[in-house]
């Protein structure tokens, strides 16, 4: 690797004499002219790619707390040294083949490059972060690609490739493009208002994915696919809602015409505060409301029956969800990072919670699982850092492993606790009962040990009642306290057979009968 004019370039054939170029971050030139040739130590190289190089110092370990505890991804945020923030302006020589992706990420400066013959394939990519730039020129003699006002399209104008990031305003694309490659308008935070022709019978979902200004998607009245109203995109028959405008802010209302909102149709709407579901939406596809930060509460119509994955992932302003009850599956990370989520009331109908449905729900302190919900996947609730209890109506649901920090969730089931309610109310009558039947017995008999084991079964009794009542429902707590039960039996019961009268083997016997029932009971 060696620099020439605060360029930096490395050998890529000894053989063939080639060479790759970047820059040289902060110290690179506002304006760059990369050279066809080089010379080095007496020889000369052709220059026939531009390479992404890194800055080691300036990257660093971030860990993607989309994940549970443990299993954190580990991914490298690098800083693009390369070109740097300098530059204004490069033009790329014709001895260029190959443009490395990235290889201009972050020249947030750059406003215009000119893109030589040899290049026969252009990524999104090789722009990522080119905030400024507004011209892209093709040399005309380029195989594959041509520019317009600075707009990158295919060498018969029909497919857009690339619409650069730093371009202002409204634009009206051609009517000879019948498609719009996938990525092209991606993050162009400047585009205000755009009109689709005819000819584009295909919109991709991720078209206009980071236009945070764009507030009006005009499509041509005889285009066959799609329609726009009031800037917003939807299918012929408007009966599928297709893209909303990510400028848009304040509220909506989806039409009655509408059943189905399609995959991201409102993702990234960061600005969109209350949303209107008609009773007629039968679909509410993937990642409808994902990344929707002000929108603060939804209601799902009864006609949904699922929620499909990444749903509402990010909207960390929704407070309160009801789930209805004819839900049947709440998807993978439908609610995942809903931050500010304190309340979910999740339909009867509900049988499966998927995979991270709730993560990262940091205050969603409980909720309760309806009694019809078969299985409840791993980290459904994961990634909850204060206490966190589930109440599962059935203790036959299936639970995944619920790991909220360094802990795992609390589980209790309020059905089996009204069992135990019941067997205790039950204990408490057939124990009394016992105890009275057999103080009665002995008091008439007016025996000494009568006496005693009338008292002695009185304090075993109230023993258990007090203990039974007051406990919580813990089991090995009970099983403590069944221990208890039968050592003071044991000790009873050997008195008085070491005095060997028939009242006391009889008061022995009574004994062993009212903590044996004490005891199944009490489990």
């Amino acid at each position: 690797m060696f620099r020439q004019d605060n360029l930096v370039f490395d050998i890529i054939n000894q053989e063939e004499q080639t060479v790759w170029v970047t820059g040289d971050g902060i110290l690179t030139p506002e304006v760059v002219k990369i050279p066809n040739y080089i010379v080095y130590n007496g020889e000369k190289y052709t220059v026939c790619k531009v390479k992404r190089s890194y800055s080691e110092t300036n990257g660093y370990l971030r860990k993607d707390k989309r994940f549970k505890r443990g299993y954190e991804r580990i991914t490298w945020t690098d800083s693009a040294e390369g070109f740097g923030r300098n530059l204004r302006e490069l033009i790329i020589p014709d001895s260029i083949t190959t443009i490395e992706e990235g290889a201009f990420e972050n020249c947030t400066s750059l406003k215009s490059i000119t893109i030589p013959s040899g290049i026969t394939k252009i990524e999104k990519a090789h722009f990522k972060g080119c905030t400024s730039l507004c011209t892209i020129n093709v040399a005309e003699n380029n195989p594959s690609y041509c520019s317009v006002n600075g707009v990158v399209f295919d060498k018969d104008k029909t497919k857009l490739i690339l619409y650069p990031q730093g371009l202002q305003g409204a634009y009206e694309i051609p009517d000879s493009v019948t498609t719009i490659e996938e990525g092209a308008f991606e993050n162009c935070s400047s585009l205000k208002s755009i009109t689709i022709p005819s000819g584009i019978t295909k919109i991709e979902k991720s078209l206009f994915k980071g236009c945070t200004s764009l507030c009006t998607i005009n499509i041509a009245e005889n285009n066959p696919s799609y329609c726009s109203v009031n800037g917003v995109v939807f299918d012929k028959d408007k009966t599928k809602i297709v893209i909303y405008p990510q400028g848009l802010q304040g509220a909506y209302e989806i039409p009655d015409s509408v059943t189905t909102i399609e995959n991201s149709a409102f993702s990234g709407c960061s600005k969109l505060s209350d949303i209107t579901i008609p009773n007629s939406i039968k679909s509410i596809e993937k990642f409808s409301f994902a990344n929707c930060y002000a929108l603060s509460s939804i209601i799902i119509p009864n006609s949904v029956t699922t929620i499909e994955e990444g749903t509402f992932e990010n909207c960390t302003s929704l407070k309160s969800i009801t789930i209805p009850n004819e839900i049947v599956s709440i998807k993978n990370g439908a609610f995942m990072n809903c931050k500010a989520l304190t309340s979910v009331t999740i339909g009867s109908g509900v049988k499966y919670i998927k995979q991270q449905a709730f993560y990262a729900c940091t205050s969603l302190k409980s909720i309760t699982i309806p009694k019809n919900v078969l299985k409840i996947e791993d980290d459904a609730f994961g990634g909850v850092w204060d206490a966190f209890e589930i109440y599962a109506m059935n203790k036959s649901t299936k639970i995944g492993k619920m790991e909220r920090g360094h802990y795992e969730a609390e589980i209790s089931y309020p059905l089996v606790e009204a069992a135990i309610k019941r067997k205790k109310k039950q204990f408490n009558i057939i124990a009394w009962g016992f105890a009275i039947v057999a103080i009665i017995v002995q008091g008439l008999v007016l025996h000494g040990w009568a006496v005693l084991s009338g008292i002695g079964t009185l304090l075993l009794v109230g023993v258990a009642y007090f203990v039974k009542n007051r406990i919580e429902n813990s089991s090995r707590r009970l099983k403590k306290v069944q221990i208890a039960l039968w050592i003071i039996a044991a000790i009873a019961i050997l008195v008085q057979i070491v005095f060997w009268d028939w009242w006391a083997i009889l008061s022995a016997i009574i004994t062993i009968i009212i903590v044996g029932i004490i005891s199944l009971m009490i489990v």
